[in-house]
């Protein structure tokens, strides 16, 4: 199974979307969704766009281009200075953030 097919079943899972729900969102059938979580069918660049919009994901972290979910352009200042800030700290303030961030998902 490709990066993208997992990806897109596990943001459908994680959304609570059901294919059907999905396809009439981005306008295409069930049964294409179906066919691009079992790997016989692609979506065009128009759907992908349409799909990482939708999920709320960049197209990278789709097709498995990337493990960062949002685009750095959709990122706002202060998301933008947090992560400045975490490229700064070492080792030990870096682990600590995860662990942080870990506690509060």
């Amino acid at each position: 199974m490709s990066t993208f097919q997992k990806r897109l079943k596990e943001l459908l899972d994680e959304k609570h979307l059901s294919q059907v729900d999905f396809a009439k969102k981005i306008n295409v059938q069930k049964s294409t969704i179906n066919g691009y979580i079992l790997g016989y069918r692609s979506p065009s660049i128009e759907t992908l766009i349409l799909m990482a919009k939708e999920l709320n994901v960049s197209i990278d972290f789709l097709i498995g281009l990337s493990n960062v979910r949002k685009n750095i352009a959709e990122l706002n200042d202060e998301e933008i200075q947090i992560i400045d800030a975490y490229r700064n700290f070492g080792s030990e303030g870096k682990s600590i953030l995860r662990n942080i961030s870990k506690t509060n998902q």
